[in-house]
């Protein structure tokens, strides 16, 4: 081949300097072996054997996602964190006013007992009770007065309360303005029932205010429990009177 044919065909670049190379197997410059391989990512040159390059620490081969899966884990990782952050600030939110409960635990001739518990951060208050009976009881719904307790409901330990009434009222017999069930006809009735009789408690809550009411004003939470007729009988009698 004529000399300046020879000097128009390109020569090869070494694959670490980019100089031209005399020796195609090492570089006169930087000393480089040419036997080398490309970084998957930075496509600097690195020993074929080398499973990670110098230059960008970029993992090779089927390491390489490495890298990838790192990212991926951390960045899961946040979005589990601020997801988790979330939910404890909405329960601080939700939270951070009055939450009512209660529950009938007993009562006596005279008062029907109940517990009420506040698992907010402000006090509640108690503003009303009534007791609603299946029609099979033969007695009037009623509203109960408290004669015991304390009906503000502060955050923390449970407080019990006391309600009665005056007298239940017994229902009317069908058809009839004036003829209304006996109380010996309820205790018959409460005594040989065999399947409980269901009973509801209400009590109407007055919340020191809630998540989406800005002005934070209170507002009225009616509650309820159902409670066995059976477990209250002796308070359900003992507010009937025995004459009629």
């Amino acid at each position: 081949m004529p000399e300046h044919d020879r000097d128009a065909v390109p020569k090869r670049k070494c694959v670490a300097c980019a100089n031209d190379l005399q020796d195609p197997w090492q570089c006169d410059i930087c000393h480089s072996y040419q036997d080398m391989k490309l970084c998957a990512v930075c496509k600097k040159a690195m020993p074929k054997k080398a499973d990670r390059c110098n230059s960008c620490t970029a993992f090779q081969g089927p390491k390489k996602n490495l890298l990838f899966y790192a990212v991926a884990v951390t960045f899961i990782s946040g979005i589990f964190t601020l997801i988790s952050t979330g939910f404890t600030g909405l329960s601080y939110l939700v939270d951070r006013n009055s939450d009512t409960k209660f529950k009938v635990t007993g009562s006596d001739t005279k008062l029907l007992r109940i517990k009420v518990w506040n698992t907010g951060r402000k006090p509640s208050r108690i503003i009303g009770y009534r007791l609603r009976f299946p029609r099979q009881l033969m007695l009037d719904d009623a509203t109960l007065v408290q004669s015991d307790g304390d009906s503000v409901i502060q955050p923390g330990n449970p407080v019990n309360v006391g309600v009665t009434v005056k007298e239940f009222v017994r229902s009317l017999r069908p058809g009839s303005k004036d003829d209304r069930y006996t109380k010996d006809e309820i205790r018959t009735l409460l005594s040989d029932q065999k399947q409980p009789l269901i009973l509801q408690m209400e009590i109407d809550v007055e919340e020191s205010g809630h998540l989406w009411n800005l002005a934070d004003h209170p507002f009225v939470v009616p509650k309820t429990d159902q409670i066995s007729a059976d477990r209250i009988k002796d308070f359900i009698l003992g507010r009937i009177p025995d004459f009629g």
